[in-house]
């Protein structure tokens, strides 16, 4: 079997069965069926894994007969382009099994291929130098991990450890420490999860859904989780004060690693999740367009390599379909002449009437021009096509409300990893709408509950939720249930006293307006907060 690797760290671990080449690309929109030593090597088999540095963007797979796969390694900041580019390939792999659904709905064939670790030998536990550790970049722009090693050198002075250092300096630096303590953007399963396993770690993590826990038992092999920071710091002092439980733990979990999550182990299931895979036949002109929209995103969220490009004649260049339609909105955005040559274009010909995205940036794009009537045409024709029984507003903000909750009946709620601009880029989740409305109407309360309800559910920005939290507090100081709310999300901030503070004050009014009784059952409800009553009462 021949296969071409694009860019692989699995390359070097196929079995010698395997005819394999490897090209290391720099980034760029490059094209395979140019390439001579690509098409002299005939491959059965193409498997491109997504570099993190500068991009790389394969066109030409319709002069090759053969199985396409891309490896998305950082799924969680880059799902939104990958769903485009994704439909290219014959089978999509993500590192993030929760994601594999996401890409389903996107009618494009995945599975889970997790990362991986290294055969890293065992590290006696008693003659490791650092109790607690955190290796990794603090600065202004990641708020929550500054919380939170802040958090750490406060309540663990004598124990914990910080430092920013390079791969092989943190691995070293991993090996000599017992605790290893995660943070994630997003609640994924990041590198250091592996990082901290192949060097014997007991990890402790935020709450990962389902995801991690399908390979690893929380508790009894490699990681603990927790929740906010009071439970952070009871489960440390714990383990701290058990370090025989907690080697125990960090070796299953170390052993269980060299059994099934080594590089050898991920090429093998790669190759039984090709061996009857299915080639799909993809028009060129269908791949390029595909490519160009991932282009295009890629560089207004500015990390594409290429500079200077004409972006306008790439776009016009290709077959036209809605996503390239969006981007030539969006491009178009500050020239409203061509803007608006685009929408009215689009509703002679009756274009994509359905497509709730080009819908959406259409309606967003007249909006940006104060033109309601242009904007609210798209939204006419997107109920039509779509059989909704839903009233057609006729105001801006109730323009932006109604695509905000169709957003969120959809599951399109957040972007995450697309560095969303309102002067340059149309909204494309329910959370960009409901920003973009409180840009210009910072106290719409219904606005700000629904933001509230959408930050809830998504981990990873818990320093948004305390903002607007906090906000809603100062409108209704009286709303004890805002209060609990707001002790909860300090807790997920690592702001204990702050928490204990707003859970007394929440008390204090439910008392008064005699509350109490709905109080105690909102909070033996919220498994957080029950941990600050004194007493503990419902601990």
């Amino acid at each position: 079997m021949r296969i071409l690797t694009i860019n692989s760290t699995l390359a070097p671990y196929f079995p010698d069965t395997c005819q394999v080449k490897n090209l290391d690309l720099s980034g760029g929109i490059v094209d395979l069926s140019k390439i001579r030593e690509v098409k002299e090597f005939n491959p059965d088999l193409i498997f491109q894994q997504e570099n993190l540095g500068p991009r790389t963007l394969l066109l030409g797979f319709s002069e090759f007969h053969c199985k396409k796969v891309f490896w998305s390694i950082d799924t969680h900041l880059n799902f939104f382009w990958h769903k485009i580019y994704g439909k290219n390939f014959d089978l999509l792999l993500t590192t993030q099994p929760s994601f594999v659904s996401l890409f389903k709905k996107e009618n494009i064939s995945s599975d889970c291929l997790m990362w991986y670790g290294l055969p890293l030998n065992w590290n006696a536990w008693e003659s490791r130098k650092y109790s607690i550790g955190f290796a990794g970049r603090v600065n202004e722009y990641r708020t929550l991990r500054k919380a939170l090693v802040d958090f750490l050198k406060k309540e663990f002075s004598s124990h914990f450890v910080h430092q920013e250092l390079p791969f092989t300096q943190m691995l070293n630096f991993y090996q000599q420490t017992k605790i290893v303590v995660n943070e994630a953007i997003a609640g994924e399963i990041n590198f250091r999860t592996f990082e901290a396993l192949s060097c014997g770690c007991l990890l402790f993590s935020p709450g990962l859904k389902e995801d991690l826990r399908e390979f690893f038992e929380p508790e009894k092999e490699y990681y603990v989780e927790y929740r906010d920071g009071l439970e952070l710091k009871e489960k440390l002092h714990y383990f701290l004060n058990h370090p025989q439980e907690a080697s125990l733990i960090a070796r299953r979990g170390w052993e269980k690693l060299r059994a099934n999550h080594l590089a050898p182990a991920r090429v093998q299931k790669l190759l039984a999740l090709t061996q009857n895979l299915e080639v799909k036949k993809t028009l060129a002109v269908e791949e390029k367009s595909r490519v160009i929209a991932s282009f295009f995103l890629l560089k207004e969220n500015n990390n594409f390599p290429e500079e200077d490009k004409d972006l306008e004649n790439i776009l016009l260049a290709g077959y036209k379909n809605a996503e390239i339609y969006c981007c030539l909105l969006e491009l178009n955005l500050q020239h409203r002449n061509k803007l608006e040559e685009i929408l009215y274009y689009l509703l002679k010909k009756g274009l994509y009437e359905e497509n709730w995205e080009l819908n959406l940036c259409a309606s967003f794009a007249a909006l940006f021009w104060k033109n309601r009537e242009l904007a609210r045409k798209f939204i006419v024709r997107y109920v039509k096509s779509n059989s909704l029984y839903k009233d057609i507003p006729k105001k801006i903000r109730d323009m932006i409300l109604f695509w905000a909750k169709e957003l969120i009946r959809r599951k399109q709620k957040f972007r995450i990893g697309f560095l969303f601009d309102p002067n340059k880029h149309l909204p494309r989740s329910a959370a960009e709408c409901l920003y973009l409305l409180l840009l210009n109407n910072p106290a719409d309360e219904e606005a700000l509950k629904l933001l509230k309800t959408l930050l809830r559910e998504q981990k990873g920005v818990e320093d948004k939720l305390l903002q607007l939290e906090s906000q809603l507090s100062l409108l209704h100081p009286e709303d004890w249930r805002l209060g609990l709310d707001l002790a909860e999300t300090n807790l997920k901030n690592f702001r204990i006293q702050e928490a204990r503070e707003e859970f007394l004050l929440a008390w204090q009014k439910a008392r008064e307006q005699k509350k109490e009784q709905e109080f105690w059952l909102r909070v033996k409800g919220k498994r957080g907060i029950a941990r600050l009553v004194p007493g503990g009462r419902y601990a």
